[in-house]
């Protein structure tokens, strides 16, 4: 397949978005890329999830230096308990449909951009201080089934952690490895049930340098504003984002 400057443009510049947004907040970076990216057209879903999964592998790397001994390896392992199984289903349910009608995975992942923004806005006054493992492993579930047809592991395990009191570097720090994680292990399930359009490569090939270039801009240069304003700022663009890919599933001469 062939691509226009314009549409590789568009991309990098949503890629940018969903680096800033995930690297002062922890979440957001496949959900954002996903979500404009869907709403853009910029490749069909199936091909966007898999270039997403590349990405966020460079960006949790890049990101992680200097912040694994922050990380929970308790939440860590129950999460994927869940994770796993879930991802095998997401990735087996996302070839299905993939022979079938695109516009059912612009339907399914506009609803789950929508669910995931008001999931994620919803951050409780009185956070609980135990986690239990068996809402670690369900949230890992969640997650996996998520991340498994799109890319977007985040939004179950974010709020988990978010509505329990947990150190902020700890929470970040663990939220990272679970991506770095879950990319290497979508890659790897993508690779064994599908096949791969070698073009895709090439994208992320173009797309690794730039992400670490945002990533450490990003880090030098954090938002004026605090964390939780930003974090409802990308939650909005969110909603109205998969508002949009919802309506382009319906409805696809309505956004022709």
């Amino acid at each position: 397949m062939d691509y226009s400057v314009i549409s590789i443009i568009s991309l990098m510049l949503i890629i940018a978005l969903g680096c800033y947004i995930q690297t002062n907040t922890g979440f957001a970076f496949a959900l954002i890329v996903m979500s404009l990216g869907g709403a853009t057209n910029t490749l069909s879903i199936s091909e966007l999830a898999l270039v997403v999964s590349f990405l966020s592998l460079v960006n949790s790397t890049t990101a992680l230096r200097g912040a694994i001994q922050h990380v929970d390896k308790r939440i860590l392992l129950w999460l994927f308990s869940g994770i796993i199984p879930g991802a095998l289903l997401g990735v087996y349910t996302l070839n299905q449909l993939t022979l079938d009608d695109q516009s059912q995975l612009r339907v399914l992942l506009g609803i789950s951009v929508l669910i995931s923004a008001l999931l994620l806005i919803r951050r409780p006054t009185e956070p609980a201080h135990k986690v239990s493992t068996f809402s670690i492993s369900l949230s890992g579930a969640a997650a996996g089934v998520m991340g498994g047809m799109f890319s977007t592991f985040g939004p179950p395990i974010a709020y988990l952690l978010y509505r329990h009191s947990i150190a902020i570097k700890t929470l970040l720090s663990t939220l990272l490895a679970t991506f770095w994680l879950t990319a290497i292990l979508r890659i790897t399930m993508v690779h064994t049930l599908g096949n791969i359009d070698t073009h895709l490569y090439g994208l992320a090939l173009i797309g690794a340098p730039w992400i670490i270039f945002c990533t450490r801009l990003s880090q030098r240069f954090p938002p004026k504003i605090d964390e939780r304003r930003l974090r409802h700022m990308a939650l909005i663009l969110l909603a109205l984002s998969g508002l949009s890919i919802l309506i382009s599933g319906v409805n696809p001469s309505a956004m022709s």
